[in-house]
């Protein structure tokens, strides 16, 4: 027993011993600036910082200590707000470039920030001539990085962060917003072998030439967990970009992101295969293609249990020159310019078979159907109990439709239904109306409390209702609407939606033809008026070789197809008998 208490008291002493030489800087208390710290400070110390503005520029210089503000202790995200390091050059007195915060020594994970607002930077120049990381810098080093907010920083790449050069920084709980490049990495940039693990930060409104939130180039890294919203690129990946790079994109929402060019919510190229699992991506856009995910240039992204809905402008999926994705067990919906282009064969042909949810899918088991978020105007993307997305995923034993979901987050909510049946009411069909049209049609109701269900008015020449030749008046919170149309023949319908993205049509497709003037079918003789002038009109065309109808179909009183005798039949029960209106009265 002696042998072994003594080796035990000796560890203690030393670690008694490292304990009492890390010490707290209070700043400004014992140091009057942030660097000023850090310059006295050694591994394993924490500079302190109070509540302040503080106008500097930071370089944590190799060592290994704690750089935080009383977040650390109160937890209070006002205290984020209110401890700030800002670059501005003007009040700085310089006009030279520079970071807010570099991490160019080696540092590892044991060199932390955490707990301030980190703002106006303009990225910096060595070693090669291109403003990188406007916000922080990491050059050959692995920091950790968490809990601050990163805003209104610039640079010519990475403008809330950038990570080069084998760099694997840890970056979490981050706020990253508002930030802004010419080129790649609007909120973080990845390059030059570098594997960032980014996991639960707020990447929103930042843009970029490329990489709206997140550019990876020559990169691998972890992105999971994110909130990626409303960002926007110049040409590609309004959310991700990824160019020769194969990280793990895992668990994230990608929403609202926008690229001038393809892929809105993440773009593959140039020998780029990352795994893309369980992620919502949804309501992005892209100009080109590629609203949800494109894929070009020899990338084989692994794309696996994602919901991929609701494409704003361009298709869900789309895959063009030479690329050779994985594409299985997805939920791809809704998206604007179809679900899928030019994708491997049998993607998207749900008319394959079923998964053992009963959900028609195609031979990979993607399905096509409306996810039922449980609140996504809220941001609340969990999925509701009866929702097609639940144990239709391809779970991390590989056994497709078992436990595993479809998507970011699994159940949030009891079951939900879409919009109750309804119907079209005016014009009716066949129906001849003047340029300007009332368009009417039933309230729909929804079973569900609290929903509120608004419509889309498809009106269109064809009664395919190609994208070419129909118009599309969204989300009307009435059930009617006035619209002006040239002369010609138009179909119409209407799709009621509520609250969690369900849908329902209406009972029918109509169509009408608009003249100028409006006629009801069974008006004969075109004065206006259904009367017994229209049944002699009728019986003179019929019988006596008298004029026809101009045009011809306003003889149609019951709406067959037809001018016959039926038509005269109508017209005598309606005027005499009490019979139906004709049809378009």
């Amino acid at each position: 027993m002696r042998t072994l208490i003594i080796p035990l008291v000796s560890l203690l002493f030393l670690l008694l011993s490292a304990n009492t030489q890390a010490k707290i800087i209070h700043v400004p208390a014992d140091s009057s600036c942030i660097q000023c710290a850090i310059n006295g400070a050694v591994d394993g110390d924490t500079v302190l910082v109070a509540r302040g503005h503080y106008y500097e520029r930071i370089n944590f210089l190799g060592k290994a200590i704690l750089v935080a503000s009383n977040f650390l202790f109160d937890n209070d995200t006002i205290t984020i707000d209110s401890t700030i390091i800002d670059a501005d050059t003007s009040v700085l007195g310089i006009s030279d470039t520079g970071s807010v915060v570099i991490f160019v020594s080696g540092e590892d994970s044991n060199s932390v920030i955490t707990g301030f607002t980190i703002q106006n930077g303009i990225g910096t120049f060595p070693p090669y001539e291109d403003r990188s990381g406007g916000s922080i810098f990491c050059y050959s080093s692995s920091p950790t990085i968490r809990n601050n907010n990163i805003t209104y920083n610039r640079a010519s790449s990475g403008g809330g962060i950038s990570c080069e050069s084998y760099s694997s920084p840890v970056i979490t709980n981050n706020v990253i917003k508002a930030n802004s490049v010419n080129h790649g990495g609007g909120g973080i940039l990845c390059f030059g072998h570098s594997s960032p693990v980014i996991r639960s930060n707020s990447i929103t409104n930042n843009s970029a030439g490329g990489g709206g939130g997140i550019a990876c180039g020559n990169s691998a890294g972890t992105i999971c967990n994110n909130t990626i919203a409303d960002n926007s690129a110049e040409y590609s990946g309004g959310g991700i970009s990824c160019w020769d790079s194969s990280p793990f994109i895992g668990n994230n929402t990608i929403t609202g992101n926008s690229a001038a060019d393809y892929g809105g919510g993440i773009s593959c190229y140039d020998n780029s295969s990352p795994t893309i699992s369980n992620n919502t991506v949804t309501s992005n856009s892209a100009t080109t293609w590629g609203g949800g995910i494109s894929c070009e240039f020899y990338s084989s992204p692994v794309i696996m249990n994602n919901i991929i809905s609701t494409s704003m402008d361009g298709e869900g999926i789309a895959c063009k020159r030479e690329s050779y994705p994985t594409i299985r067990h997805n939920d791809v919906w809704n998206n604007a310019d179809s679900n899928f282009y030019n994708c491997p064969a049998g993607v998207g042909d749900t008319t394959w078979g079923t998964n053992s949810n009963g959900t028609p899918c195609d031979s990979f088991y993607n399905i096509s159907c409306c996810p039922l978020f449980c609140y996504p105007d809220t941001g609340n993307y969990y999925l509701a109990e009866n929702s097609c997305c639940v144990g239709a995923g391809y779970d991390s034993l590989g056994n497709p439709d078992s436990t595993a979901d479809i998507g970011a987050f699994g159940v949030g909510c009891p079951p939900l239904f879409p919009p109750d049946p309804f119907s079209l009411l005016f014009p009716p069909n066949k129906a001849f109306t003047p340029r300007v049209v009332r368009f009417d049609w039933e309230t729909a109701t929804d079973p569900d409390p609290s929903d509120q269900v608004i419509y889309d008015l498809h009106v269109s020449t064809s009664y395919r209702f190609p994208s070419d030749s129909t118009t599309i008046d969204s989300n009307l919170a009435m059930s009617e609407h006035v619209k002006t149309l040239d002369y010609g023949t138009y179909y119409w319908k209407v799709k009621a939606k509520d609250n969690h993205g369900a849908e329902r049509w209406s009972n029918h497709i109509r169509y009408f033809m608009v003249t100028g003037v409006h006629y009801s079918l069974g008006d004969f003789n075109g004065d206006g008026a259904i009367d017994i002038a229209d049944v002699v009109f009728s019986v003179n065309y019929l019988y006596n070789s008298g004029p026809a109808p101009d045009p011809l179909e306003l003889g149609d009183a019951n709406c067959d197809g037809l001018v016959d005798i039926a038509d005269v039949v109508c017209l005598v029960n309606y005027l005499f008998i009490g019979g139906p209106l004709p049809c378009g009265f």
